[in-house]
């Protein structure tokens, strides 16, 4: 028959770790601690080969809007017909260097910057992802390389076709 003062504290013990874990994870997050330091640090929105790109497009561009990193969530919708979660999901983290755009915002082409990395092998490569998306909307996609800038004059000759 087992000591009845050990059936006592081990009944005791049990309580007290069911009463502790009940109060750990029942307490409320702490509110952020606005005093103390964040690890946050600003940095560049553009590397300085998109920063030469961007001036360009400007220049070349007078009549368009540029715009900056764009999520292709902002310009890309799914049709009504089809699962829409689904399908904004497989564009949700995406996003092109540059939107050119007519006055009103509508987007009339999306350039990519890129250092010769893409993998177009991989049917299943983000990059073909955002190509096939882009296509369907009708929206042209330019690649330029960051070694092999385009000058003004070429930029708008591939806009004024």
């Amino acid at each position: 028959m087992p000591d009845l003062n050990f059936v006592w504290i081990a009944l005791a013990l049990a309580v007290f770790v069911v009463a502790g874990a009940i109060i750990f994870f029942r307490r409320k997050p702490k509110a952020p601690n606005f005093a103390a330091l964040w690890p946050y640090a600003g940095k560049q929105i553009m590397t300085e080969p998109g920063q030469v790109l961007f001036k360009r497009l400007v220049e070349a561009l007078p009549e368009c809007v540029v715009f900056a990193q764009v999520p292709l969530s902002r310009f890309l919708q799914v049709e009504p017909d089809f699962p829409q979660r689904e399908w904004r999901d497989r564009i949700g983290q995406m996003s092109v260097d540059f939107a050119v755009c007519l006055p009103d915002s509508t987007v009339v082409a999306v350039i990519d910057l890129n250092a010769g990395t893409y993998d177009h092998e991989s049917p299943q490569s983000a990059d073909r992802i955002k190509e096939k998306a882009l296509e369907s909307a009708g929206i042209t996609l330019v690649r330029y390389k960051a070694q092999d800038l385009p000058g003004i004059v070429e930029i708008r000759n591939v806009f004024t076709r």
